[in-house]
Formats: structure tokens, sequence, C-alpha cells
């Protein structure tokens, strides 16, 4: 947080407020004169004991999300909320309270706009009353990219080092980076690590509907403008305060088991990875967030349970594998367990409820059930040696997450291809 200049003055301090009057007062005024001074110090002195309690109890209130419970769920792409103008953040500045020194330094910067431009987004970034940095956003439009085609529509993110001497502003670019969606996010400008230093939070995305070009990155705002972004994890897509603790976390995506079941680039188990940050490293933390699996785990049981989602045998395997492994990456074994040894039944019972139904024809059956034995094999293969490594382990978060193309294949045949 900023430090805020004072005046932690003593409690007699306060009465150089009194004016009393003539330098001759007679006595019994003097007297009152006391009299007021001792009730006005009492004030002071029972004001500030109230605030001495006070002030725990507000600092004990979970911060809120930026995001809504939902957005919070899916990891397939960004979801941050963009900066506004009129946010508030202690090492961010709304455009209206920007110093007077600053207005050069914005018209030489708007002088260098290329042409079909526009500004996306600015934000203005401060410590103790100096300016420090400056995120600018151009949206770029297809005048710019002819090559591309109509519509299209590139973003060029431009972060400038500030040097302000509290008479003018100078800037130095730092970082130039360019993608077709990138936005400024909360929350920007704020210090949820505690650490003395402001972040800036970014939405980087490539596009298309494979959730693998989606991601964040998280910058400190110090002087070289270091990357925080955890590494090693996954996809880092998510950062904000999970409820109910309120706790700041980032999330990253675990992206072993995308397109199990459904097949699609943003489908299947992503597990999240919850990460806090302590004395500048992060650490794993998936079993202190309970509620925010259990969040995903209920909307996964609502679609299992679901007569409608039950016609898709790649859906309700892709809704079990999610109960499976999310389960498993908070230690209950025992649930993830249960899941997985029911599976071959009641799979079996989705397709006798399809053909009970005349939903599907004898060779529709057929075919469905060499998917069925198809997908119990790969749960075999892949999923079992993934429960028995969960249960030896005595990590935060149990499927020890890693960076890679995960073990999606096998679900390939959803795609109009065999499994290997």
């Amino acid at each position: 947080m900023i430090a805020v200049a004072a005046q932690n003055l003593p409690l007699s301090s306060h009465t150089n407020y009194l004016h009393l009057g003539r330098a001759r007062v007679g006595r019994a005024r003097v007297g009152r004169a006391r009299v007021g001074r001792v009730l006005f110090d009492a004030i002071i002195a029972l004001t500030l004991s109230l605030l001495v309690y006070a002030v725990p109890a507000l600092a004990a209130e979970p911060q809120q999300p930026s995001r809504t419970p939902t957005q919070l769920q899916y990891l397939g792409e960004n979801t941050g909320r963009s900066v506004a103008d009129a946010g508030l953040a202690p090492y961010r500045l709304a455009l209206h309270d920007l110093p007077r020194r600053a207005g050069l330094l914005r018209q030489s910067l708007w002088a260098e706009q290329p042409k079909g431009t526009r500004i996306g987004q600015q934000a203005w970034f401060q410590r103790n009353g100096r300016l420090t940095h400056l995120a600018i956003l151009w949206d770029l439009s297809d005048a710019i990219w002819p090559e591309q085609g109509e519509n299209r529509l590139e973003r060029l993110l431009v972060l400038h080092r500030l040097s302000d001497d509290g008479v003018a502003v100078r800037a130095e670019k730092l970082i130039q980076a360019t993608d077709e969606h990138i936005r400024i996010v909360e929350p920007s400008g704020s210090d949820p690590f505690d650490e003395g230093v402001g972040l800036l939070f970014l939405d980087f995305g490539s596009g298309g509907s494979d959730a693998s070009g989606y991601q964040m990155a998280i910058l400190r705002l110090d002087d070289q403008l270091s990357d925080a972004t955890p590494s090693g994890y996954g996809r880092v897509v998510l950062a904000d305060y999970l409820p109910p603790q309120g706790q700041f976390a980032v999330v990253a995506a675990d992206d072993r088991w995308r397109g199990y079941g459904l097949g699609c680039g943003q489908c299947g188990p992503i597990v999240p990875v919850v990460l806090v940050r302590r004395q500048g490293q992060y650490e794993e933390a998936c079993a202190a967030f309970p509620a925010y699996y259990q969040t995903r785990i209920g909307f996964s049981q609502e679609r299992v349970s679901d007569g409608s989602e039950r016609r898709s045998l790649g859906d309700f395997f892709d809704n079990q594998v999610k109960l499976i492994l999310y389960y498993a990456q908070i230690g209950r074994l025992v649930e993830a367990q249960a899941h997985y040894r029911a599976l071959p039944k009641e799979s079996e019972a989705v397709i006798a409820a399809s053909i009970r139904d005349g939903r599907l024809s004898l060779a529709e059956a057929d075919r469905r059930q060499q998917q069925r034995t198809d997908l119990l094999a790969a749960l075999v293969r892949d999923i079992g040696p993934i429960l028995t490594s969960a249960e030896a382990s005595t990590r935060s978060c149990r499927l020890q997450s890693r960076v890679g193309n995960g073990a999606s294949e096998p679900y390939a045949w959803l795609n109009g291809r065999r499994p290997p």
C-alpha cells in the first residue's frame, strides 16, 4: 500500500484548534476553557480508541472478486474485467486525477498514434505521488494490416516506464506486444500480494476455439517492470479474490485432459491449480480453497444428473472425469475412487436408457458400445495411474500439474479419428 504522510500529533496539540479569544480573560472563562479542553481531549481519545477496534474488523472483511461466480469457474477463455477509468486502486490513477505535468507527455505520445488507430485503454500508475508507469492499448484497424483482410483487429500494447521529478514527466518504452485480444484487467494497480509494489494484470488471447490460446500475464510495477507470472503450473488464466475467504489467488489451468469426452479445444476437464504467493514465491494451495472446487463439482454433478445430458456419451464421460479429477486435486480420494469405479456400470446404463427410449437404433447402439469400450480403456490407462499417484501425494494440489499437451489423444475418435 502507498504510505500516506500523516501528522501523528499528541492529544494535547489538538487544543491548538481552540480559539480562546482575547488575551485577557476572566478566571471563570479560563475555567470553562480548561473544562472544554479536558472534554475535547477526552472525545478525541475515545474516538481514536474506537478506531483502533474498528480498523481490524474492517480489514477482516473478505475482498470481493471482480468476476462473476460463473467467470471464476470458466478456464477456457479470459474472463477478466477491463479496468475502468474511475476504478480505485492504490497504484493506479483515474484520468481526471492525472497531474498537469502529465499533459505534455500525453500530447507527445498521442502524436505518435499510428494512422487509423484509436486508444483502446490507458492506465497510469503511480507511487508516493510520482507517476511510475503507463500502459497504452492501441486498437489497430484493418488499415494497418490490409493483408489480413477486412474486420481484422489487432491490439498493440505499449508499456512505458515514467520518470517524474514533480515538474515534468518523461517516458521510456519498455515493452511492446501485439495480439488479437489484449486487455488491461482488474485488479491492476493494486498490491494483492502485499509486497509494496503495484501489479499490472493483462489478458492475452490469440482467438479461436482452442483454450491454449488464452492466458494471463502478471507484471510487477517496479523499476524493471519484472514478470511475476507463475511458470511451470500451466496456463495462468485467472487472478482474483476467491470466495468465501476473499483471499487473493492465481489459478493456472492444467490442460492435460482438455478434450476428454467432448473433444473440443475448450471442453473437457481443465483442472484448476490454485496458487498463492508468499515472500515472492508461488505455492500450491488447492486444498486451502475447497469451496472453489466444490462449485466446480456442483456444476458437473448437475450435468451428470440431468437426463438430457445422458443422451451424449461423450458429455457424460466428460463430466464424470471432471468429478474424478476435481475430487482428487483437493485430496478427496474416497469420492474420486467412487466415481472412477462406478463409470463402467453407469456408462452402460446411459446406452441402455437411450435404446429403451428409442433414441438409438441397434446399429447406432453398437457404435456407442465401441465408443464406450474405447473410453473405458483410456480411463484405466490414463486416469487410474493418476489416482494412484494422488493417493501417495502429500502436496496441496494432488495431481502434480505439469505443462504438456496432455492425455487427450485417446478421445480423438470424437473428431473422426480412431484412438491410438
